[in-house]
């Protein structure tokens, strides 16, 4: 009998942090709605990936509702001169 059933460790992700970066050059400024629907995929998906890119200090994040209600939106962080 033949195993039909895929290798479990063959995953590989299909949404990437540089998808991420790579809208955020061409747009400036997004939503998290507006990457997800760029990229075809689950807001909850660019939610994780947007919070990688966050905390490692690769992409800013203001809040541009209010406390009670945010709406954050995202852009790339500027390299200052000398850096890179």
């Amino acid at each position: 009998m033949t195993n039909t059933q895929p290798n479990k460790t063959s995953f590989r992700q299909k949404y990437t942090e540089d998808q991420v970066l790579d809208l955020l050059k061409k747009n400036n400024i997004m939503s998290a709605r507006q990457i997800s629907d760029e990229m075809g995929c689950h807001k909850k998906t660019v939610e994780s990936l947007v919070k990688k890119l966050f905390e490692s200090d690769k992409i800013n994040r203001v809040n541009v509702r209010s406390k009670s209600k945010p709406l954050w939106v995202y852009s790339l962080k500027r390299v200052e001169s000398g850096e890179e």
